[in-house]
């Protein structure tokens, strides 16, 4: 499924500095690129296709609007406990990164009438791209009410002010990307989401805003499984390769490579196509790296 680059470039660029790290050896910002370029190379068209007809839009408008799940699968990682954790090397992150990018979804943006399926595979396979979709309820909602692991402490100034500035640019890069591609046709921003950005940044109780919100989405979700499951797949796979080829000359990437390999052998079919579309997107690292380390795996 084509990607439109020039915006997805754009995104990553806006929501995410170069100083951000998403691990070992990658910046935030190619990696949430790679990750979408990647899922959406592997995510098949009967599916995108099938979402454009129940919401009587194009695929274009669909396929954009997915790609949004790579951009902001790690957005989590972009607050400023998780960047801590990074460089001290700790053993627990401070935060679920994933959860926390999820409530920035639900927070942001929201679907055009007629497009619920595909706002759901979009939130829940950002939700879940590190658990695999399972009940997680439970979790959820400690996660969410007790803000414990999923949300910086807003009574801390230093904190407060780097999550303002964090949703304020992604507000940003969420504006130019649903008002320059397709993805208008699917999403829209919430039409109160500057006092969201408020409340979220507020020293006492910082998720009361989006929680119930939240929580509904989470439900929904499991109740759609079937429609996150191709999307969140494909957003599994992406961020596997794009962890992998950042770190082509480490025996750990190729092994995880190999088990991307395994569980999606169409990426080995049409990796010339994936090479390509990296470079597309000023990803040549990646791309020379996706060459390199497959001529290992087909030794």
């Amino acid at each position: 499924m084509p990607v439109s680059v020039k915006h997805a470039r754009r995104f990553a660029g806006v929501a995410y500095g170069d100083s951000h790290k998403a691990g070992r050896g990658e910046g935030l910002r190619q990696h949430s690129l790679a990750t979408a370029v990647t899922s959406m190379h592997v995510l098949p068209s009967s599916y995108v296709a099938r979402l454009a007809r129940d919401a009587s839009v194009s695929p274009e408008a669909v396929g954009s609007a997915l790609t949004l799940a790579g951009l902001m699968h790690d957005w989590g990682k972009s607050l400023a406990p998780y960047q801590e954790y990074l460089v001290e090397e700790s053993t627990h992150a401070p935060i679920r990164h994933e959860v926390t990018s999820f409530i920035a979804i639900a927070s942001l943006i929201k679907p055009r009438e007629g497009a619920e399926a595909c706002y759901l595979a979009l939130a829940g396979a950002v939700l879940y791209h590190h658990h695999g979709l399972y009940d997680f309820v439970e979790k959820i909602v400690k996660y969410l009410r007790g803000g414990v692991r999923a949300w910086p402490n807003t009574r801390d100034g230093r904190y407060r002010e780097d999550l303002r500035e964090r949703l304020e640019a992604t507000l940003n890069a969420l504006r130019a990307y649903i008002k320059g591609t397709p993805a208008g046709e699917v999403l829209t921003l919430r039409t109160n989401v500057h006092e969201v950005v408020e409340s979220l940044t507020m020293p006492a109780e910082p998720l009361r805003a989006v929680l119930k919100e939240a929580i509904d989405l989470e439900e929904r979700v499991n109740r759609h499984r079937h429609v996150v499951v191709p999307l969140l797949t494909a957003l599994m796979i992406g961020d596997n390769v794009s962890a992998s080829i950042a770190r082509a000359g480490d025996p750990e990437g190729v092994r995880i490579l190999r088990m991307s390999e395994a569980s999606a052998p169409v990426v080995v079919i049409r990796e010339r196509d994936l090479v390509k579309a990296l470079r597309e997107a000023g990803l040549s690292r990646y791309a020379d790296n996706l060459r390199r380390t497959y001529e290992v795996l087909t030794r």
